[in-house]
């Protein structure tokens, strides 16, 4: 049989190649749940409706009015593609994008850069849901493999930038990639002329793609605000910044060396590819030291860091790994391979090294289509999507998340205005519900700003009896709470039993992922007379044409119908009849990890600690997670197994995505143990790693939990340790002086420091604020 490296890479790379992109749109296509999708499918229908581009908040009534800068072309293709198909045909938009971008990434001569594309998909797939940021990852792939193309001495269509630019700056914020990218082009050449052997062809490219880099540069002012679109940029980075942990994808990963290891040798998992990119990154960071391309050193090495530094960018590194990092690795595989020809051409084995090569490419074409085989085959079949805990499934159409039956009756019943909703359903509802109804908030940041978003936030722990919740509802106007209770994104954000409970608010819809209440006013009586309903009592009905035998085949719907019914009914307190449904769950699917966490919160409300604790573990063997983890840590501290819970809350911290808290809990852990030294360590690696600015709400709870831990740690240490304690105590105060307990907490310290005058006048402001 011939093994020669040419007769293998004429059937290799083409395989890898259709590999690649058919796996792309595999994973590509699955049911829409993005929560931006909403408000930009709201966008779209405002322009076409109104023949002109919103420059102000049009979708809310708490920004209304307030300036709105956001490129509005993606908004009308997908309203335009939603009037042809609806959230089905959103669907393959994504697949097709997920595909399109794969097939950008692959040198046509490269089996390396396939299988690294391969391995990219996950990462990709992830930034081409169907919404904005869909063209600019799509985009980025154009740019990147156009510019490497130039830089490496091939033919490249650069008169195309111009015009994607044009289009990119009119669909999505992130043209500014574009941008970046052609910079770094320019960086690229600029580091190639300190050699001389190099200079001369560096600056003929440089010439060749001049004009076109500043044309494309220029074009992004053709834009309906011109340069202020800048402006935009600029205020979303800082409103980010501040937000600090509230958007997950703007969270810098925690890398734990041990929690990395284990993903990355995880190979059915597909997050573990973007460690695989990261491996692939390094060695092709160092083979392009060796050389002396430090123009790419820089780029691989400065794509990797901002990937680290925030999960938003992890599919443009994986664009710029498979593109730069695959060819480089290519290059030392080339060098390599002659090296190893040269060496044996005259001795006995003859051709055997390019016979290897030819074999080695054959392998790694089997390789691959098994791992895209068994990743395709968890894809279809759904047991991804139920054991990763996502709310997208294989196919097209809308999400399980979206109330879509809870919309459907508070429209038919209209109910009183103005609306109350959670952060990730505003964009949903922005489309479903209005215009007849603007929403409270939603994904968009610009208009609302970081504090405004940061006052939502604790608006929704706050309980409905509250001052604040009775302020926010006579300032707004609010009638109508509208909130997720899906085991997702929902249930947990928001205190619903005290909600089912309360006076001021009385409920008028429930089911297993959305609820509904009313004010209890009033001029809202004729409504809550005819729909209130009882949360203690409310049936579950699962959404139509919906198989209810589980003995009938493995239903990924009826998997999430009885998973999130179990969930809801388990915080209304109706135990029994949530386990019921949590095992019907179960008889359909058992591999999801959230399905044993939750059995398990059930048993320890039950007082079952035993099954709680197997439950608990079950969680964390099927899927390592951080919440899984915290869950178990927090049985064993309330069963005093403290040294069994400072693990469990390590593992938790080392999975986390924000991991100052589950460090606070650490020190807390410790200091019941009296492990002092340990404490001030795990609350220094919180502080390190806080994402919240001092100055914001969430910022002074935060740094004040850390003093109080500090001052006990400090206490417990030695003697000597009181006026330390006595410090960080104070500290505590000042960022939280309206707290009682803080108060309190320096009352004692200064009776044990033996200053009783103190210590009554922070006794006496500890009973001021508890009056107040």
């Amino acid at each position: 049989m011939d093994f020669s490296p040419a007769r293998a890479r004429r059937y290799v790379v083409p395989g890898l190649l259709a590999l690649a992109v058919l796996y792309a749109i595999v994973a590509g296509l699955r049911t829409v749940g993005e929560f931006d999708v909403g408000w930009q499918l709201a966008t779209g229908r405002y322009v076409v409706q109104h023949r002109q581009i919103p420059g102000t908040d049009v979708f809310s009534y708490t920004a209304s009015g307030k300036e709105w800068i956001y490129p509005p072309f993606s908004g009308v293709l997908f309203y335009a593609l939603y009037l042809l198909g609806g959230f089905r045909a959103l669907s393959w938009l994504s697949a097709v994008a997920c595909g399109a971008t794969v097939a950008l990434l692959v040198r046509r001569d490269s089996a390396l850069t396939a299988t690294l594309a391969v391995v990219a998909v996950p990462a990709i797939v992830f930034r081409t849901a169907p919404r904005a940021e869909l063209f600019t990852t799509v985009l980025f792939a154009a740019f990147a493999a156009t510019l490497w193309k130039q830089f490496r001495g091939e033919r490249a269509p650069l008169w195309l930038l111009p015009p994607l630019m044009l289009c990119w700056v009119n669909l999505h914020l992130g043209f500014l990639a574009g941008l970046a990218m052609g910079a770094a082009y320019v960086m690229l050449e600029l580091l190639e002329i300190p050699f001389a052997s190099r200079r001369r062809a560096a600056l003929m490219r440089l010439r060749q793609a001049a004009p076109w880099l500043l044309a494309t540069s220029l074009v992004t002012l053709l834009n309906p605000w011109g340069p202020f679109i800048y402006s935009a940029i600029s205020r979303q980075e800082r409103s980010m910044t501040e937000l600090g942990g509230f958007i997950t994808e703007w969270l810098q990963p925690y890398v734990s060396a041990a929690a990395t290891l284990r993903e990355a040798l995880s190979w059915r998992n597909p997050d573990s590819g973007y460690w695989w990119l990261v491996a692939a990154a390094i060695v092709a960071f160092g083979w392009s030291c060796w050389r002396r391309q430090f123009g790419v050193a820089v780029l691989l090495a400065g794509a990797t860091y901002l990937s680290l530094a925030h999960l938003r960018y992890q599919g443009l590194f994986a664009i710029v790994a498979v593109i730069v990092g695959g060819t480089v690795l290519s290059d030392l595989g080339s060098v390599a391979v002659h090296r190893l020809a040269s060496r044996f051409r005259y001795d006995e084995l003859g051709r055997w090294p390019l016979e290897t090569l030819g074999v080695a490419r054959l392998a790694l074409l089997v390789g691959t289509v098994l791992l895209v085989g068994v990743r395709c085959a968890d894809l279809i079949s759904n047991r991804f999507y139920l054991s990763a805990g996502q709310i997208s499934l294989f196919g097209s159409g809308a999400s399980w998340w979206y109330p879509e039956r809870a919309s459907a009756f508070l429209l038919r019943e209209r109910l009183p205005g103005n609306v109350f909703n959670d952060f990730d359903l505003g964009g949903y509802l922005a489309w479903r519900i209005g215009p007849q109804y603007l929403d409270y908030v939603d994904g968009r940041v610009i208009p609302f700003g970081s504090e405004f978003l940061s006052h939502h936030h604790l608006m929704m722990q706050q309980g409905p009896e509250s001052a604040d919740w009775q302020q926010e509802a006579d300032v707004h106007h609010i009638n109508t709470i509208f909130v997720s209770v899906a085991r997702y994104a929902g249930l947990g954000e928001f205190p619903l039993l005290q909600f089912c409970k309360s006076q001021a608010w009385r409920p008028v819809y429930l089911d297993e992922v959305a609820a509904v209440f009313i004010r209890n006013r009033p001029e809202n009586a004729a409504w809550l007379n005819r729909l209130q309903i009882d949360c203690e009592t409310n049936p579950f009905t699962p959404p139509e044409n919906l198989p209810m035998d589980a003995r009938s085949g493995r239903n990924a719907e009826s998997f999430n119908y009885f998973a999130n019914a179990g969930t809801v009914l388990y915080a209304l307190g109706r135990r029994a009849e949530a386990l019921k449904y949590l095992q019907s769950a179960e008889a359909i699917f058992s591999q999801d990890s959230n399905l044993h966490l939750t059995m398990g919160e059930l048993s320890q409300a039950d007082n079952r600690l035993d099954e709680a604790d197997h439950e608990y573990r079950a969680s964390v063997h099927l899927r390592p997670t951080d919440i899984g983890w915290y869950a178990l840590g927090r049985l064993y501290v309330m069963e005093h197994r403290y040294d069994e819970a400072a693990q469990a809350f390590t593992h938790s911290a080392q999975l986390s995505y924000q991991p100052a808290e589950r460090y606070l809990l650490l020190a807390e852990v410790y200091v019941l143990m009296h492990r002092s030294e340990e404490a001030l360590k795990a609350l220094a690696l919180a502080l390190r790693l806080s994402p919240y600015p001092s100055s914001s709400q969430q910022g002074a709870q935060f740094y004040a939990r850390v003093a109080t831990g500090r001052a006990r740690a400090w206490l417990a240490l030695s003697t000597d340790g009181v006026d330390r304690a006595v410090e960080f105590q104070k500290q505590a105060v000042e960022l939280t002086p309206l707290d009682p307990g803080r108060w309190m907490q320096l009352a004692e310290l200064y009776k044990i420091q033996g200053r009783p005058e103190l210590a009554q006048q922070a006794a006496q402001r500890a009973d001021q604020l508890r009056v107040k």
